[in-house]
């Protein structure tokens, strides 16, 4: 199997951030010193987190606040 070929499949199953990751790991000599366990945990824990960073970006563009505010712009204080 080429790695084109992989890509292609990955972005079949839906999972571009599991590819990207893959992307980043065969570019970066590094990763060659993990084990497979460690690189594939790696790949599938930047999935989730693109995922889960993804639905909050969706449920905040869905719930349209008028405004949009941090936690340092909150006057808390007495008075």
């Amino acid at each position: 199997m080429t790695l084109q070929t992989l890509y292609d499949q990955l972005l079949e199953l839906r999972i571009p951030a599991f590819r990207q990751a893959l992307q980043e790991q065969q570019a970066n000599p590094r990763f060659t010193e993990l084990a497979f366990e460690d690189r594939l945990s790696l790949l599938v824990d930047h999935e989730c987190t693109q995922r889960r960073e993804n639905r909050i970006r969706r449920n905040l563009h869905t719930a349209a606040f008028p405004t949009s505010a941090t936690l340092e712009e909150l006057d808390l204080s007495p008075g």
